[in-house]
């Protein structure tokens, strides 16, 4: 049975469009009509319903990998134009922990590859650096810890500073290792004391955990 279909899509507000698809069946049995919300990826006016939207329409791993890193972007982009203060959380963050809770390492690796580029935003690197570590998902908890040890090696300053930050959001004791070392390589004090000063924290969770 062959079957054409025609596709129309529709500019909607709040960065939104619907894609209407109609399907001749074929065989003079009709038309069948779907109607779906997407996003309009020129835009991120709505950048806090993107989880939802992925949620409600992701049905493969092929739709995750392709769509994933896209969305990522547009939240990194939109972050660019947010004030990030300690201790609250932003429309940035709280979006990564909904696709992190909801995608696991997909958001991590392709996070990890927009924000340590050189041309990202030292103030996004950190609130993403940092969420990465702090995001409540113990299914990721490993790989992401492996991703912020990586970081303690970068070659930017501002990086390994926002890695060591993640770290101590997360506080697992497990990095310890990697800060030690990281701590014998660091030729910035300032970044030293930071570095120290997560140590520190690390290894007082740890002897919590042992009592």
């Amino acid at each position: 049975m062959n079957s054409e279909t025609a596709n129309v899509s529709q500019t909607v507000p709040d960065g939104w469009r619907i894609e209407s698809a109609v399907t001749n069946l074929g065989s003079g049995q009709g038309f069948a009509s779907r109607r779906t919300w997407r996003p309009d990826l020129q835009s991120a006016t709505k950048v806090e319903d993107f989880p939802v939207y992925l949620r409600r329409n992701i049905t493969g791993e092929s739709e995750t990998k392709d769509l994933i890193p896209r969305f990522v972007s547009i939240i990194v982009n939109a972050a660019a134009d947010e004030s990030f203060e300690d201790g609250t959380n932003s429309n940035f963050s709280r979006t990564l922990d909904i696709l992190i809770r909801s995608y696991g390492s997909t958001v991590i690796v392709a996070l990890e590859t927009i924000v340590c580029s050189e041309k990202s935003n030292a103030e996004v690197v950190g609130e993403a650096l940092r969420w990465i570590g702090a995001a409540r998902d113990e299914d990721t908890k490993a790989y992401r810890r492996a991703v912020l040890q990586k970081h303690l090696r970068s070659l930017s300053p501002r990086i390994r500073y926002a890695a060591a930050l993640g770290l101590a959001e997360m506080d697992d004791p497990g990095a310890i290792p990697a800060l030690r070392n990281a701590l014998e390589r660091e030729i910035h004090e300032k970044i030293r004391c930071h570095f120290l000063l997560v140590l520190e924290q690390l290894v007082q969770t740890q002897k919590c955990h042992n009592s």
